[in-house]
């Protein structure tokens, strides 16, 4: 569960940057944009190094017309000031699944769509470096 407790102050304050994981879903734009306060803050207060790498979608519907309005706004109202990635990261069974055998999406299904989707990240994210 998303928190903006001590120990992500904490660690947004020792960070040298920040990805942030979006669903895009109504409520939790609601959230991105308090997270994005408290990042400027912590940017202004403790951390003047600390850089926002981006915006991740994860979660990802992409087939259903709420995910994609709802991704659209979050590029309207985000997109000129931070890189929105790409590459997003699906709803899928398998990465459901990690979680609770406690292992890595490349260990579980290492050629499936999760997979894969986190492979391309990883290329986008030293591409944009």
């Amino acid at each position: 569960m998303p928190s903006l407790g001590m120990l992500t102050i904490n660690a947004l304050t020792a960070a040298d940057s920040v990805l942030i994981p979006v669903q895009p879903q109504y409520y939790a734009a609601d959230g991105l944009m308090e997270l994005l306060k408290v990042v400027k803050g912590i940017h202004q207060r403790f951390n003047p190094a600390l850089q926002i790498e981006g915006i991740l979608f994860t979660m990802d519907s992409c087939h259903y017309n709420n995910s994609k309005r709802n991704k659209q706004a979050v590029r309207d109202a985000y997109g000129a000031e931070i890189k929105i990635f790409n590459q997003t990261i699906p709803r899928t069974e398998a990465l459901a699944e990690t979680a609770s055998e406690g292992v890595s999406i490349f260990s579980y299904d290492a050629k499936g769509k999760g997979a894969y989707s986190y492979q391309a990240l990883v290329q986008e994210v030293l591409n944009h470096a």
